[in-house]
């Protein structure tokens, strides 16, 4: 389960992740439920096109077994559906929605939020950066 607390803090380590080595990263690096979590925050924060691919390797995580997996078979659906993750991690590559200035603008609709980006600031870069703007 992921570290943080805040949605920016979150979205940040989950494309960060992504950058590296994918969306199945996500999954294999963290847990199944961070994926999750990656999907309600982007959804918090009103993405439009980068939800589109996380909703879509969603699904394709949960029609296997035609529910949400738990982390062994994460792991598993993962090594067997490698070509389309890969496919959908291209479409993500290709999206400019700037998510930054999504969770800036978030964060300034709920003020709550500001002290979950306090706590996680030692362990977030972009979670400082918010912080920086928001002054």
């Amino acid at each position: 389960m992921s570290l943080f607390v805040s949605k920016p803090a979150l979205i940040d380590d989950c494309e960060t992740q992504i950058a590296w080595n994918g969306i199945e990263a996500i999954t294999s690096n963290g847990e199944i439920d961070d994926l999750y979590l990656f999907r309600d925050a982007l959804k918090a924060v009103n993405s439009v096109e980068k939800i589109a691919v996380i909703e879509k390797a969603i699904s394709l995580y949960e029609s296997t077994h035609g529910r949400r997996p738990d982390q062994d078979e994460a792991f598993d659906i993962g090594d067997g559906h490698s070509s389309e993750l890969s496919a959908l991690d291209s479409e993500y590559y290709k999206l400019e929605e700037d998510l930054q200035a999504l969770c800036l603008e978030y964060v300034r609709r709920h003020p709550e939020e500001i002290e979950f980006l306090k706590a996680d600031e030692k362990d977030s870069e972009a979670a400082t950066n918010l912080l920086a703007q928001l002054d």
